[in-house]
This record gives structure tokens, C-alpha cells and sequence, in this order.
């Protein structure tokens, strides 16, 4: 199976570094095949005959040995990403808004659409949410941490422009 494993706050600044490079080797070492790395925010794309959660538990692991760095892993299979992203299409954009693709550890129930801070959740897909941002006031990012402290479960965010990338690679 293709799946997309995303990482959560790696490679900030001089913080939680994970050279993507090393990463791609640590993986192929490890039984993981076609690993490929997108950009250099934690994007990764591997085969892996794994349940998802195993992924998870096995590369958050390797990852804390390798880079002593304590990230979250979210694993999804790269089809059910797929579907979701082309299933629901963001209404046209204006120059102060980014349209945010966020993953959920765990389903939650939302009640959409709501707001938090500068974010609005829109719609909700499983462990998939899809978000515009408000660019302005000094916003530029998703706050995952005030997602997380607001939602009560663990998250991380990529701009719908990445998930894009990721999905073509």
C-alpha cells in the first residue's frame, strides 16, 4: 500500500531537525520501499505492506533514535488523501486566505463550520479537515497547538498547495 506520513513541527528553525536526505536511507534500511521526500517540512511517501499505526510507532521510533527528535507521525493511505482532496473543492480564494489541509490523529465529531483564532474548519472528512486561513493581523500559519488545545487531539496541517505536491509525486 502508498501511504502519505506526514510529521508534525520538524525541521523549524534550528529546532526538531530531520534531514530528509538521511531520513529517505533510514527508511529504505528499514523494510519501507519507493520513499521519497517532499520539500523539506517532514512530507514523506512510502510502500509498506504495515497497518498504519505500526508505520507510526515504527517511524516516530526510528526517527527519535536516528535525530533524537520526539515528533508526531501521521500516516494515511496516499488514495483515501486523494479522494478526500478531490472530493472537496475550497470556494474561490481571495489574496488573505490559504486553504489549509489539517490531519487529526484520531476522528473527532465537529460540528462545522466553526472558527478558531484566524482559522475556519469547513469540512470535515474522517480524520481529514479542510481550513481557510486568514492571512492578516500578523497570521501567516496554522496553529496547530491552539487546534490541538481547542480540539483535544493531537494534529498537523499542511497548506493545500503541499497536500497538492505530495498527491502528484
Amino acid at each position: 500500500m502508498e501511504y502519505v506520513v506526514l510529521l508534525r513541527a520538524v525541521n523549524l528553525g534550528k529546532r526538531n531537525q530531520v534531514n530528509m536526505g538521511v531520513l529517505r536511507t533510514l527508511l529504505a534500511e528499514n523494510g519501507y520501499r519507493d520513499v521519497e521526500t517532499i520539500l523539506n517540512s517532514g512530507n514523506v511517501l512510502l510502500k509498506s505492506d504495515q497497518t498504519p499505526l505500526k508505520i507510526k510507532r515504527h517511524i516516530a521510533t526510528l526517527i527519535s533514535d536516528r535525530f533524537e527528535v520526539s515528533t508526531e507521525v501521521f500516516v494515511l493511505l496516499k488514495e483515501d488523501l486523494q479522494k478526500s482532496v478531490l472530493t472537496y473543492q475550497f470556494d474561490s480564494l481571495n489574496e488573505n486566505q490559504i486553504a489549509y489541509v489539517c490531519i487529526l490523529e484520531k476522528e473527532i465529531e465537529l460540528h462545522l463550520p466553526f472558527t478558531i483564532k484566524h482559522i475556519d474548519l469547513n469540512h470535515q472528512d474522517g480524520t481529514i479537515v479542510f481550513c481557510l486561513g486568514n492571512v492578516g493581523e500578523g497570521h501567516t500559519s496554522f496553529p496547530n497547538d491552539l487546534i490541538e488545545k481547542k480540539l483535544e487531539v493531537k494534529c498537523t496541517s499542511r497548506n493545500l498547495q503541499t497536500i497538492h505536491r505530495i498527491l502528484k509525486a
